[in-house]
C-alpha cells in the first residue's frame, strides 16, 4: 500500500544504522521539488543529501532553495560543485570552485541539519580525509583583522 503525503509535510527516510531507508518523490512540477525539500529539511533531524543528474540542475535547485530560506531558519544549504575539468586537462579548476568545495567539506562535519546538493558526477571523485580538511582549514570573515607577521 502506498502512503501519500502532503507537499508541505513529505514523508522522510528514517535515520537508522541497521538498514537503508530511502524515499523518492515523483511527479513534482515546477519548483514544488524545492518546496518539498525545504520543508523536509526543516523537520529532519539530520542533513539531507540531494543528488542531481547535472550541475545546471544543482545550481537551479540551490537558487530556488536559497530563495525559500529564512534568516531565522537554522538550516545550512551547501552546494558541492563539480570540478568542471576533465582528467586529462592541463589546467586547474577555477579558484572559486576550489574554495566552495573546501568550505562545503569543512561545513559537513559541523552540520546538524540542512541540505547538501551534489551533482552525481561529483560523488564518484575521491576526497581528502576529514581530519586533513579540519586540520588545514581556517575561517576568515569580512572585516576580520589578522596579523600577517605573527605565526
Amino acid at each position: 500500500m502506498i502512503k501519500k503525503s502532503c507537499l508541505l509535510t513529505p514523508t522522510l527516510a528514517k535515520n537508522t544504522l541497521t538498514r537503508v531507508d530511502k524515499k523518492t518523490w515523483h511527479n513534482l512540477q515546477g519548483s514544488s521539488d524545492s518546496i518539498a525539500l525545504y520543508h523536509s529539511a526543516l523537520v529532519s533531524d539530520a542533513p539531507i543529501l540531494l543528488v542531481t543528474h547535472d550541475t545546471p540542475t544543482a545550481l537551479k535547485l540551490e537558487h530556488e532553495l536559497r530563495s525559500l530560506t529564512q534568516d531565522e531558519d537554522d538550516l545550512a544549504l551547501c552546494l558541492f560543485p563539480d570540478w568542471e575539468t576533465l582528467p586529462y586537462d592541463t589546467f586547474s579548476p577555477h579558484q572559486d570552485i576550489i574554495s566552495q568545495r573546501l568550505a562545503t567539506l569543512y561545513q559537513l562535519s559541523r552540520m546538524k541539519k540542512g541540505i547538501v546538493i551534489v551533482p552525481v558526477t561529483t560523488l564518484v571523485q575521491r576526497l581528502a580525509p576529514k581530519k586533513y580538511i579540519e586540520s588545514n582549514s581556517f575561517i576568515v570573515n569580512k572585516g576580520d583583522k589578522k596579523d600577517l607577521h605573527r605565526a
